[in-house]
């Protein structure tokens, strides 16, 4: 059975884990970090998709419509393969989420 792994990065979520010096110099956005490494684990599939208008559990309704994006929004991180690969996934990079809402889907394709 298949699932989809769903996280709902902030925009301002940096990697803060783990980091060489000049890693940290360069610090990486979460989201862009953890979609590389989805690739290179060999999941199936992956999309990040930006937000541009919406509000997360807590905080106010905001419309990206300049050039800043406002810090509350976030890119959701789908990532689709088989539960066995989902799970291998979160245990390895479960400690860069304490900022992030992660969901797990059950699905199934027809």
């Amino acid at each position: 059975m298949k699932k989809i792994l769903r996280i709902y990065i902030p925009n301002r979520a940096k990697v803060s884990v783990g980091l060489s010096f000049w890693q940290r110099l360069w610090n990486p956005n979460l989201s862009d970090f953890v979609l590389r490494k989805a690739k290179e684990m060999g999941i199936e599939q992956a999309v990040a998709l930006n937000v541009t208008a919406g509000y997360l559990k807590g905080k106010k309704l905001a419309y990206d419509i300049g050039e800043v994006t406002p810090k509350d929004f976030s890119v959701i991180l789908e990532l689709l393969d088989t539960n066995q690969n989902i799970a291998k996934y979160l245990e390895q990079f479960e400690i860069f989420f304490n900022e992030c809402r992660v969901f797990i889907l059950n699905i199934e394709e027809r």
